[in-house]
Parts: C-alpha cells; structure tokens; sequence
C-alpha cells in the first residue's frame, strides 16, 4: 500500500535510519554524489553505517568513440559505493536506455542482494524496471529534473512508499515495506524477473 509521509525537520543522521539487515539500498539520483552537502548524500550516508549503500548518479558526456563505461569509486568517509555510467555522445535514446541498462546488469551481477530501489530521477526507472527489489521507494523530497508524468505514475503505483522529507523512524518504515522475494526470484540473479515479476 502506497503512503505518503509529510515533511519533518528530522535530523538526517536520527538512529532510525538503518536499513533492513542483509539489504542493499541503491539510490538512483540526478544529484552529483559530490555536489556540495545535500540531505540525499546525508541520508545515504547514515543508511551506509550499517548496510551497504550504491549511489548510482546520472551518466556523464564522452566522446563519441568511447564505449559505454562505469566510473566506480568508494566514498572515503561514509563508504557509500559512488556509481557514474559515462556514455558516448550523440546517442539515441532507445540506445542510451539500453547501454545503462547492461551497465547496471553487469554492475549489479557482483553485488549481493536482496535490493532496496530508492529513486529520485523517475526517467531512471525506464533502465532499472526489471531488477528484483524487496521494496521500492519514490524520493519526491528531491527535485526533479524535469516533468514525467508518465514515468512518475508508474514509479508512484510500485512504489512501497513515497518520501517527502520525513525522516522519524524511517528505517521501520522500510522494515515494514520490505517483503521476502517470491521462491522462483530466490537463486536468480537480480536483473531477471522470474516468469510473475514483482513490481517492486
């Protein structure tokens, strides 16, 4: 069931914040990771003290005779696992959507789940629909970069929960929205669907 949560002058670092034991969150945002100190790097750094955190950032420009790459790095100081595709300009959209989308596939084929999707950027959904999440999150407490009305209702009907900015005992709230993967999805990778998929 979709809730919507008001705004609160929560400190980001409140104890509240964890993540669900053995979870591993991935925020997808527009937001550079190193764009001076924003509530979203303060949020996902407390998450990274006890769980791991992937900050996957929009791509940057390359040039045209560069292939579709990731840049990944560790934030020193927090250890939240800093993501940034670049891509080859000019490109298509239907081929931008599906260089990110194996770069996401081959990135998370190392990682360990169950996931955690948080989205800021609804125009991310478009590369990261089919992977297998315990528990879907719609962060609209950060601007969005421009008007998708399409991607925005689809990301708002999977959505477990939509965060406006309050930040009290927001990891139960996450407890409460993660649920067990179906058995079919259990020793799948986590960029396959199982033949129902979760919608989350």
């Amino acid at each position: 069931m979709l809730s919507i949560v008001a705004a609160s002058s929560e400190r980001p670092d409140h104890p509240s914040h964890s993540l669900p034991a053995g979870h591993t969150l991935i925020c997808f945002s527009h937001l550079r990771w190193n764009f001076d100190s924003h509530r979203l790097q303060q949020l996902m750094s407390r998450f990274a003290r006890g769980g791991r955190v992937i900050y996957w950032e929009e791509p940057e420009e390359a040039t045209p005779d560069c292939e579709p790459a990731l840049g990944v790095r560790t934030c020193a100081e927090t250890g939240v696992v800093v993501v940034t595709p670049s891509l080859p300009e000019p490109m298509k959209t239907a081929d931008r959507d599906g260089a990110l989308r194996r770069l996401l596939n081959d990135f998370l084929a190392e990682e360990d789940g169950p996931f955690i999707r948080w989205y800021c950027d609804p125009a991310m959904l478009v590369f990261s629909r089919h992977l297998v999440s315990a528990a879907t999150i719609y962060d609209r407490a950060v601007a969005s970069p421009g008007s998708l009305p399409t991607l925005e209702r689809e990301l708002g009907d999977v959505a477990d929960f939509t965060f406006t900015g309050d930040a009290d005992g927001l990891g139960a709230r996450l407890a409460r929205a993660v649920r067990p993967l179906a058995p079919a999805n259990l020793n799948r990778p986590p960029t396959l669907l199982a033949a129902e998929p979760q919608l989350g």
